[in-house]
């Protein structure tokens, strides 16, 4: 591998994670990501009924002495349809590490000291989850995931989106995608599968539908639609400011 394998170094590693009406999940995993140290944990609330932002305002005050950034994109407001993919993506444009730690917001870290002992960061290798309902988790090189244009945003539906990532670092970067990390590392929050698929597009009207919903004739993502798209509710905590746009 051409890459310099680095020790674990939560200082080069941002989280990224998504939510629409989980909440609650976010309770029970961000204060294990906290523990950490990572660089900055960047938070997509893509539509929730209540305010991911206002949620853990009220219930977890201490965010304010992290680096945590929550934003809300209002382009989605009127989506009933949940895209992972194109979520992930808006939190990964934000990150300011060469790293970038994807996780549902209902995974937990569990040991934390299996990321120092078990996991070295480089640009050629890319974690992926090994546990059900965490399967999606994925620790990858920030520029290679730039150079495949991240996730594939046109995939709606149930799953998907995070094996057609890890084929396209493989066949088009070269990365190593069959190194799993220790099924102790991580632990899911359970629940029902009603709420796993309760925003996700099931049927084929709706994929069509979903289908066109989509910028179907432009790139997946480019700056000027972070500029444009993602608005209100933009926190960084660390300097304790508020934004309405991003700019």
């Amino acid at each position: 591998m051409k890459n310099a394998i680095q020790k674990f170094d939560p200082l080069k590693v941002s989280i990224v994670t998504s939510c629409m009406n989980r909440n609650r999940f976010l309770l029970q995993s961000i204060p294990s990501w906290l523990e950490i140290g990572f660089l900055e944990i960047i938070v997509v609330d893509w539509n929730s009924e209540i305010s991911v932002f206002e949620y853990l305002q009220e219930n977890l005050p201490s965010l304010g002495v992290h680096n945590v950034t929550v934003v809300r994109s209002a382009q989605h407001a009127m989506k009933e349809y949940f895209n992972d993919g194109w979520a992930r993506n808006t939190g990964a444009r934000l990150c300011r590490s060469p790293f970038i730690f994807f996780m549902d917001s209902d995974i937990k870290i569990s040991n934390s000291r299996i990321l120092y002992d078990c996991i070295c960061l480089h640009a050629d290798i890319c974690y992926r989850g090994n546990i059900p309902g965490g399967y999606g988790t994925c620790l990858v090189s920030a520029g290679k995931f730039s150079k495949i244009n991240g996730y594939n945003e046109r995939m709606w539906s149930w799953g998907g989106e995070d094996l057609d990532l890890y084929i396209r670092l493989k066949i088009e970067q070269g990365c190593e995608i069959e190194t799993f990390f220790p099924t102790a590392l991580l632990e899911h929050a359970h629940h029902d599968d009603d709420l796993r698929i309760k925003y996700r597009l099931q049927e084929w009207d709706d994929l069509k539908q979903g289908a066109d919903i989509q910028r179907l004739e432009r790139p997946t993502w480019t700056t000027q639609d972070i500029q444009q798209k993602v608005m209100v509710n933009i926190r960084n905590t660390k300097q304790n400011i508020n934004l309405k746009t991003l700019v």
